[in-house]
């Protein structure tokens, strides 16, 4: 009797630690697409900006190309730098931003926050599929353990 006991508790502890780390997992990529999607929603509205220069900055391995970019929304003036590209080298980036003759793009913006500019606007389909896969997968050890302790004694 203590033994078999002793192997319920130890069962019953598998599937709880199995499910805490898919639920776990599951809100994780739910509240990160969530977030996603708000970004998303947030950026409104677009206008062509005018840019006023280049710049790269490193960040890890990667080279980012900023556009410092300067616009006008209701005669109220703003100066940002957005996110153009991304590249792997530095002479890329410093390529790009010689042959590129921009002297204006179009920029998204939240039209409560016209500080809040992207120069892309994305849907998160990643996050989306990420949080349909933690949901499949929460659901699959749901039913496996219903599968199992119907057709099988723990």
């Amino acid at each position: 009797m203590y033994i078999r006991l002793k192997n319920t508790i130890k069962k019953n502890l598998m599937w709880t630690v199995i499910y805490l780390i898919s639920s776990s997992a599951l809100l994780f990529s739910f509240s990160h697409m969530v977030i996603k999607i708000l970004n998303y929603n947030n950026l409104n509205s677009k206008l062509d900006a005018d840019i006023r220069d280049w710049s790269i900055e490193k960040n890890k391995n990667k080279f980012n190309v900023y556009a410092q970019v300067e616009y006008t929304i209701q005669d109220n003036f703003f100066l940002n730098s957005v996110l153009i590209i991304t590249f792997q080298n530095v002479y890329a980036a410093e390529d790009y931003i010689n042959s590129s003759k921009k002297n204006r793009v179009e920029i998204y913006y939240n039209s409560k926050n016209p500080n809040y500019v992207s120069y892309v606007k994305n849907f998160p389909n990643r996050e989306v599929v990420y949080f349909f896969i933690s949901a499949t997968i929460l659901l699959y050890f749901i039913f496996f353990k219903r599968y199992i302790s119907k057709y099988y004694t723990l």
